[in-house]
């Protein structure tokens, strides 16, 4: 499954953003919002690829939840977005 470009665009109230395990890969400014988003969930123990700008809003991101044991592996998988990598907390 992929989560596309403009997914959630027009939820203005949107505080945390949760993408399940079946999202394999995050478009380009797929995860834009009109709104703060703070927390974005991967519940996947495989990092989804990322292309484009995901996340064009990182600035705001005050972290990005992955799976217990799985943040060396996602900053692996996104090594050219270094930018998110400190952002990244395992959930507890």
């Amino acid at each position: 499954m992929k989560c596309q470009g403009w997914t959630f665009v027009g939820c203005r109230k949107l505080k945390e953003i949760t993408l399940p395990k079946s999202v394999k890969k995050v478009g380009d400014q797929a995860l834009r919002t009109n709104s703060t988003v703070e927390t974005i969930t991967f519940e996947g123990e495989e990092a989804p690829e990322l292309t484009g700008n995901p996340f064009p809003f990182k600035e705001n991101i005050l972290k990005i939840v992955v799976p217990s044991g799985k943040s060396e592996a996602y900053k692996a998988k996104w090594g050219s977005y270094e930018g998110y990598h400190s952002k990244i907390e395992e959930k507890s």
